[in-house]
Formats: C-alpha cells, structure tokens, sequence
C-alpha cells in the first residue's frame, strides 16, 4: 500500500505544482492589465492534444501507474491511447506475489455539445492486459490413499490475459473553465465484455498430486480465475492537462 501511495503523491504533488505555475503565469498576466483577468467566454471543445493520469488505477486488484494520450482526428472525432505498468499492491498474499506485467487500451471519441461549457462524448474502447504473478501452494504427493506420502510448498508464475471491447459515456470537465483551460477531468462510465485467461504452465501436473490452498478463504476483491468471459461495470476519472 505505501508503495503504491508514494508513486500517488509524488504524481499528484506534480500535478499540482504544475497547476501552481500555471496559476502564477496567470496572476502575473493580470497584474500587468491592472489586476483584471478577461473571462474566457467562447465555448469549450475537445482537445487537440491533451494528456491524463488516472489515480483510480492504483487501487486496482491489480494495481498500476497509468497514463492516457488523446489527440483530436478531425471535427467532433478524437482518439485516445492508454498504457500502464503494473505494481506491487499494498498485500502480498502467497496466491499474488509480486504483481507486474502492463494494460493498455486504445478508444475512439465522438462528441457532442449540449452544453457550451461541459463537452460529452460517447466512444469505443478495446482494452487489453497481460500481468503475471508468482503462487505458493503446499502440495502434497502419492495422495491416492487419502493421506500423503510428503507434502512440498511450491511457487510457480501466474499469466493472466484480458482483453475486449467497452461502450462509455463522458465527460470533460473544467473547474476553472473561466479563465483557465488546460487542466480538466474526464470523467466516464461504460459496460465492458472481457475474455479472461489464466495460464498455470508451469505449476507441477501428476498422478495422486493434492493441492492445499495456503492463503485466507475469504478474499472479497481478488478476481474469480473460473470465469472465462464476464460483462462488467467500469468507471473512469482521470485528471488531465491541455496542451493544445
């Protein structure tokens, strides 16, 4: 966990000394037109270019460092490409050491103004993640009696892949859409459809093998390893800077 709040503070104290500039860029301005800043009034589109971090993914189950990058293609259209490395969460149970491995997406825009000030959008996103982690399971061998010869604890890599596409629904919002337009959030929400698999490849295979499961039986937020497919609710806030 403490891993994962530093790499969150030392982004988000970033960001807001970025945020500190700009607004120190702007007071001068003001100062030199005799303290009075012109209102920006005309109405707010989509960015050019602009690029995001998103803080929810660090409290994952399967925690990482993500960034987006969203360029406009043409008109009302834009892209957005996403990647992330995964870290090691706040637990360390025996079934999910030493997390790592990456996520990615890649999501079409299209959007729309029904307000003037706020720009919605609806879009396609393919997602796609491949993470590893290494399990520690007691195994016991020659179990064909009921009772073990010997018993050996094990550990042996874990792959997961997950990929598919989403439907969402957005927004971008800009507190200080008055007098400053660069930094924003975006903010959205969606149905996703998931093909998940788990890869045991290297875990040991045999005749009168018996596994005991060494970690809590009771794990509320690990992932279910027997679904193979799944139609999830996802939710997106990410925290974005406006370069163009």
């Amino acid at each position: 966990m403490f891993r994962s709040v530093r790499i969150g503070w030392i982004i988000g104290v970033t960001v807001w000394l970025c945020c500190f500039s700009t607004t120190a860029i702007h007071a001068q301005a003001d100062a030199n037109t005799g303290g009075r800043s012109a209102p920006i009034t005309s109405e707010i589109t989509q960015p050019n270019l602009a690029v995001k971090w998103s803080l929810l993914h660090l409290f994952y189950f399967y925690p990482s460092v993500q960034f987006s990058l969203e360029q406009k293609l043409f008109r009302d259209f834009g892209i957005q490409y996403e990647g992330g490395w995964v870290i090691r969460s706040y637990e360390n149970p025996l079934d999910y050491e030493d997390k790592r491995g990456f996520r990615g997406a890649i999501e079409l825009r299209y959007y729309f103004h029904p307000s003037p000030m706020v720009p919605f959008y609806i879009s396609g996103e393919y997602y796609y993640h491949s993470i590893r982690f290494n399990r520690t399971e007691t195994v016991g061998f020659n179990c064909d009696t009921g009772m073990c010869d010997y018993y050996q604890s094990v550990t042996y890599p874990v792959h997961v892949e997950e990929m598919g596409p989403a439907i969402k629904f957005g927004m971008l919002m800009f507190p200080g859409w008055k007098h400053n337009r660069r930094f924003f959030f975006d903010i959205n929400s969606g149905i996703a459809f998931r093909n998940i698999n788990y890869s045991y490849k290297a875990r040991p295979v045999g005749e009168n093998i018996r596994y005991f499961d060494d970690s809590p039986h009771w794990r509320p937020f690990a992932p279910n390893e027997e679904l193979s497919n799944k139609t999830r609710f996802v939710l997106g806030a990410r925290l974005g800077f406006r370069f163009l």
